[in-house]
């Protein structure tokens, strides 16, 4: 056995190619032995380059940049990783520009898995913690609190950087919001927070009663990603925010089949977000229940949205980091074409998602138009009822200036518009 200290270790660069190191081999450390790393035909041995590579400066962030082209995607992966977590604005560019899905921040960073109490938290970091309930069995949400109690009494709650809470048929998720505010001292690494449905319909997402979730914003400031999916309106309560200000909150996403009411959206509008890039709203739609609240004793209507609603995000007004933007499901989508593509914020927006709404040719054709919407990386206008012809002319334009459209059509035997998701 060699015990010379001065031997290569197990990544390091040697002179010699893939030969067996010479004794008194020469080691290249540092961003050259980087370098040659980068170019092993070993995997494991590119993988560490690149983790290696980030701590050297401008020229270490370059290599890593590069490395999002490796033939490898493992390497690809390990390059992207780092690039989020430690890269700085120039990497988040790089980001950007090689691929937004891999910018973005969402919960699909983590891997799910469902919380074992007899096993407890095992990879607080890596993983996307699931609260799972048999609501069959349990119809009210009494056996929650010993599930959450279990985990937040973990020696490892405190590292969890994602959480997921999916709540059965017509439960509110009011308890898991004051469960949630009143371990802030516990969960104090949280990153990623989904509360909704337990089941993603791929129709129907209103089962649980949503609430107010500013009180989470505020208990979680470093909170990056917050996802709801569920009712949003009810007699007396339902979905709402109160004004504040988030300095960390990087993706907001809302997904409701039913109607989100003007009054909510005017709330987001109010929220100040100054790191959010990636904001999702199912609009959804006021024509199956007509639904209303008393407050101050005066009956007022849960108002559909409209497009004013909407100005202050579309201007780039509130948001003006927003790299992507999803308005769908919405009853009024040709309009929030026509208004879009005159904002300033197509200029910025990398991702443009009206999806599951109600977009025709004619809104198709404003888009196609639009010099701006050329540029983005991807146009998703999926299950909308444009015609079969203009989304196939529309995948050959803008394939041809590297857009992705994303063109699923709605049933062909519909013989109206209708709302992919409802109630």
């Amino acid at each position: 056995m060699n015990n010379n200290p001065n031997q290569p270790k197990e990544f390091d660069g040697v002179l010699g190619g893939q030969v067996s190191p010479p004794l008194d081999g020469v080691v290249l450390g540092g961003l050259t032995g980087v370098k040659l790393r980068l170019q092993s035909t070993i995997i494991e041995s590119r993988v560490a380059a690149v983790c290696e590579a980030i701590n050297y400066g401008e020229a270490g962030l370059d290599l890593v940049i590069e490395a999002l082209n490796d033939s490898n995607k493992e390497v690809q992966h390990f390059a992207s990783k780092l690039l989020k977590k430690k890269g700085g604005v120039k990497a988040k560019q790089a980001l950007l520009d090689y691929n937004p899905w891999i910018f973005f921040t969402t919960l699909q960073d983590w891997r799910i898995e469902d919380f074992d109490p007899e096993v407890g938290i095992i990879n607080p970091v890596d993983t996307s913690y699931r609260l799972k309930i048999d609501w069959k069995k349990w119809i009210s949400p009494a056996r929650f609190p010993e599930l959450f109690e279990i985990f937040i009494q973990d020696p490892q709650v405190n590292y969890i950087e994602a959480l997921l809470l999916p709540l059965g048929r017509d439960i509110s998720c009011e308890f898991c919001v004051k469960a949630l505010v009143e371990s802030k001292e516990q969960v104090t690494n949280l990153k990623a927070l989904y509360i909704g449905d337990m089941y993603d319909y791929e129709y129907k997402t209103s089962n649980v009663h949503l609430s107010n979730m500013s009180p989470i914003l505020e208990a979680y400031p470093n909170l990056e990603v917050l996802q709801v999916r569920g009712f949003g309106c009810d007699y007396d309560a339902g979905l709402s925010f109160h004004a504040l200000r988030h300095e960390y909150l990087k993706t907001l996403i809302i997904e409701s089949g039913y109607m989100l009411g003007c009054q909510v959206i005017d709330q987001i509008c109010a929220l100040e977000l100054p790191a959010l890039e990636y904001l999702e709203l199912w609009l959804g739609n006021d024509e199956l229940y007509p639904v209303w609240h008393y407050y101050e004793e005066e009956k007022y209507s849960f108002d559909d949205s409209a497009i004013t609603n909407l100005m202050p995000i579309i201007s780039g007004e509130v948001f003006p980091q927003l790299k992507y933007l999803g308005l769908r499901s919405s009853n009024y989508s040709d309009t929030i074409a026509k208004t879009i593509v005159k904002s300033s914020l197509i200029n910025s927006l990398r991702v443009l998602d009206l999806s599951m709404g109600t977009l025709t040719t004619k809104g198709a054709i404003l888009l196609l138009d639009c010099l701006r919407v050329k540029k983005l990386h991807t146009l998703n206008v999926s299950m909308n009822l444009v015609s079969k012809n203009m989304s196939k002319y529309m995948t050959k334009q803008l394939s041809q200036v590297n857009c992705e459209v994303i063109t699923e059509p709605q049933a062909e035997s519909a013989k109206y518009r209708y709302y992919v998701l409802t109630e």
